[in-house]
Parts: structure tokens; sequence; C-alpha cells
């Protein structure tokens, strides 16, 4: 359910909640894994990339959300990957 206003941003669905607390804040020179995200509306989009890289981990936004967010559902190339956002930022506009 949506509220009326209110703005969906899709992350954190491409790997384990182990997985991403495991890269979460990595200390040992292995670059941060991206998070592929996407939404409709820029200024949620940047929150949702604000609190990816709080976490330590690296936004990639994959488009809005009708189209980007099918670029990160299971399937895909970005799935259940562990990729820094250097290798990471070509596959989800790819799909």
């Amino acid at each position: 359910m949506r509220t009326a206003g209110s703005n969906l941003v899709k992350a954190f669905n491409t790997l384990p909640w182990r997985r991403l607390r495991d890269h979460a804040h990595r200390s040992d020179g292995v670059p941060p894994v991206a998070v592929p995200l996407s939404g409709s509306d820029d200024r949620a989009k940047a929150v949702g990339a604000g609190l990816t890289r709080d976490i330590g981990l690296d936004p990639v936004i994959a488009g809005n959300l009708g189209q980007g967010g099918r670029r990160h559902q299971p399937g895909t190339s970005v799935y259940a990957t562990e990729l820094p956002a250097a290798e990471m930022d070509a596959l989800p506009h790819a799909a």
C-alpha cells in the first residue's frame, strides 16, 4: 500500500541481508559492494543513495521505478552479484 504523496525507491533486493551486512563498512581495502537503486523521484533516489552510502555500500542508479526496477530483479545480470560500482554501473543499463 502506498501513501498519497510518498515516493518509492527499490534497493537492497539483490543480495541477502547477511551479505549486505558483511560488506557494510569494510576496512580491508576492498571497494564497496554496489547496490542497484531505482525510483521515479530524483529526490527520493538521492535519499536512498545517501542511506546506501551511510552503511558503507555504493549506490548505482538503475533508472526509474518501472524500467529500472526490472533491471535488478531475479534473473538479471546484477542479481546476486557482489561487484564494485565501477563494474556494475553499466550492467543495469544494459539489461
